[in-house]
């Protein structure tokens, strides 16, 4: 045997081990990395709070993935020990994250420096994972860092905004949530183990009022009490003791009554032979009673939408949901502060989704998702809150004017949701029902993942409740239909009224009636008021710009053979910015169109472009036409109608307008 020879030999039998090494040892924590990036993902999509900070690790947990995965297509050496410790980053990575998205993680930090610590430890640990690894970090590592700062400090910052919002401080509500959660998840876990005792209520510690009273409404017969000194209402119901699932689910009822803005459970009692449920008293019922007896003012309206998610926070923190939200579930005090109620079908949000046996009931809150079957979850609530929002705002039930359960099922898969159209009020109120249509729009989202946080919600319904006058129990009910909630008042007004008043509004400069008449009869169906209506969206005119609404209505106007709504459209289709897509065909067609019904600017525009044989070399363009001619034919029409740039045109090239 040669030296080589016996050098390859010895080389072949030290790697032998090396080798082994990557088929026995390596499968297993390649494994782990994938296991780690999809829990990951998991985490990101399911995060309530800090999703920048979820998303910086994310990104990088992304990375080390594709380079595991090349790993694994072009096989390496790689230092065992190095690959063990990256495998370990990237699960500490992955635990921050699962901390840092709920508040019950958070908690375990003692403050925003650590965080930021730990988050920059975090960070170099991976970095130097992958360079022991050598691995590929495709960006700035520089550029990388000052974003994740940015991200960093932004997400601390609002989440600790956050915690201050809520009632009852940081303290106390990380106390509440963390206790209950444990207690929630010990509960579950053990369901079916334990034998669960519902807190029970002497007869003997009920009082009649001294008036005795009964009162009937949600078609549910109730019977108002005192419990040690407190109002309350006994429910009759009829609990099996066998059934161990109610009764946990009970004993978390009660549990939950520490947060003001969920009805209290204080347990189960028995009166004249019958169980009841005994519960705080709400002297005004439920929220649907109240909507439907009463018009509610909007100031209250914003403090009552914002009781109502301090609620859901609290619920979602201890990972549990509802499934049930809109407002006949939603119980008023005497000073008309909501109280979330009726948890018939409420459950650990890590359980499998609860059979809902009067799907019917509630189909008009629910999500599309959940409409197909999917798993409920924190997204779902959201879109379900929306649409209770929905339900305050105009007061009355979603899609209440269609019957079919069927149809509303077709409606939301398709995208199609009801209108958050507001009557006129004052500036003040405008402002508020501003805020509400961004949460109500933002939550109705198709793809869950792009649904607004329960979070932000918080924060726009604290940040108008904030400059509202007053508390909302001292804000006045006023008589039902007395506030004009959808502009149906005004739409009453508005018919009486002609598009030609609307076009003399317009010439006067009174814009905010032109835009009411016009809006009116649009909605009515009329082609011209579509195209002023469409004129005021895309020009800015008393309304927001909104260059996409406006070229539908264009549109929409033009199939009409509205000759100034061709012209426009055609116009959007050459400017880029509009975003309506360029077809040739089209724009001669709508251009023509408006020209020959008499619009000078499309006989300019379309004898500018004829002359200039911009348009002649369409595909379909007729070979025996002289668009020269044609041009020069359109550039006199325009020039009769007195357009100045046609006239011009017409003179340069020593054309006579009358010939």
């Amino acid at each position: 045997m040669t030296d080589k020879e016996a050098l390859d030999t010895n080389i072949l039998e030290e790697s032998l081990p090396v080798a082994e090494k990557l088929a026995d040892i390596f499968p297993p924590l390649i494994s782990a990395v994938f296991v780690v990036v999809s829990e990951a993902i998991k985490i990101y999509e399911n995060a309530k709070h800090n999703k920048k900070i979820c998303d910086s690790l994310l990104r990088r947990i992304k990375i080390a993935d594709i380079n595991v995965k090349m790993l694994e297509l072009q096989p390496r050496i790689c230092d065992h020990k190095a690959f063990y410790q990256f495998v370990e980053v990237l699960k500490k990575m992955k635990y921050f994250m699962n901390d840092v998205s709920s508040l019950t993680g958070w908690n375990k930090y003692l403050s925003a420096n650590s965080v930021k610590e730990k988050f920059e430890k975090l960070i170099s640990e991976f970095d130097r994972s992958m360079d022991d690894l050598n691995f590929t970090i495709n960006i700035s590592r520089e550029q990388q860092r000052k974003l994740d700062q940015e991200n960093l400090n932004a997400d601390i910052k609002r989440t600790e905004q956050f915690l201050k919002t809520i009632d009852g401080g940081v303290t106390n509500m990380q106390f509440q949530v963390n206790t209950i959660l444990s207690e929630v998840q010990t509960i579950n876990e053990k369901m079916g183990i334990n034998t669960y005792n519902v807190d029970k209520i002497s007869p003997k510690e009920l009082y009649d009022l001294p008036c005795k009273e009964a009162k009937s409404y949600t078609k549910k017969s109730i019977i108002k009490k005192l419990y040690r000194g407190n109002e309350v209402e006994c429910r009759r119901t009829n609990i099996d003791d066998a059934d161990q699932r109610i009764r946990a689910q009970l004993v978390i009822l009660g549990k939950l009554k520490q947060c003001p803005n969920i009805l209290k459970f204080y347990g189960l009692s028995n009166l004249k032979d019958n169980q009841v449920m005994v519960f705080e008293w709400a002297e005004n019922g439920n929220l649907k009673d109240l909507y439907e007896n009463h018009d509610i003012d909007w100031n209250e309206k914003v403090h009552i939408a914002l009781d109502i998610c301090k609620g859901l926070v609290f619920l979602h923190e201890c990972d549990i949901l509802h499934h049930d939200i809109r407002c006949e579930n939603i119980m008023m005090t005497m000073r008309r502060e909501p109280k979330i109620d009726n948890f018939r079908y409420s459950r650990e949000s890590d359980e499998n989704t609860t059979l809902i046996k009067n799907e019917d009931n509630i189909v008009r809150w629910m999500s599309p998702e959940k409409m197909s079957k999917h798993r409920y979850d924190f997204r779902c609530e959201i879109f379900s809150f929306g649409m209770l929002l929905w339900e305050l705002a105009f007061e009355k039930i979603p899609y209440k004017d269609i019957s079919s359960i069927n149809q509303i099922k077709e409606n939301d898969k398709n995208g199609i949701r009801e209108k958050v159209f507001f009557g006129p009020t004052t500036p003040e109120h405008q402002r508020l029902q501003n805020g509400l249509k961004e949460i109500i729009t933002a939550a109705w989202k198709e793809n869950p993942q792009d649904r607004i946080l329960l979070e932000d919600i918080h924060f726009i319904l604290y940040n108008l409740s904030s400059k509202c006058d007053q508390p909302h129990y001292r804000t006045p009910l006023y008589p039902d239909g007395y506030l004009d909630l959808d502009g149906s008042k005004l739409n009453e007004q508005l018919s009486m009224r002609s598009l030609e008043e609307g076009i003399a509004s317009h010439k006067n400069e009174n814009y905010e009636t032109a835009w009411k008449i016009f809006e009116y009869h649009a909605e009515m169906g009329s082609s011209t008021a579509k195209f002023w209506k469409a004129r005021y969206l895309a020009d800015g005119i008393f309304v927001d710009k909104d260059v996409m609404q406006a070229s539908n209505l264009f549109r929409e106007a033009a199939e009409d053979d509205n000759r100034d709504a061709c012209f426009r459209y055609a116009h959007l289709m050459t400017n880029k910015s509009s975003g309506v897509k360029f077809n040739r065909k089209k724009f001669i067609e709508y251009m023509t169109k408006a020209a020959n019904a008499g619009n000078a600017m499309a006989q300019y525009n379309l004898g500018d472009l004829y002359l200039k044989g911009e348009l002649s070399s369409n595909s379909n363009a007729d070979s025996n036409t002289d668009y020269t001619d044609l041009g020069i034919k359109y550039l006199k029409l325009a020039a009769l109608n007195g357009v100045p740039m046609a006239a011009s045109i017409l003179d340069e090239k020593k054309i006579n307008i009358n010939e």
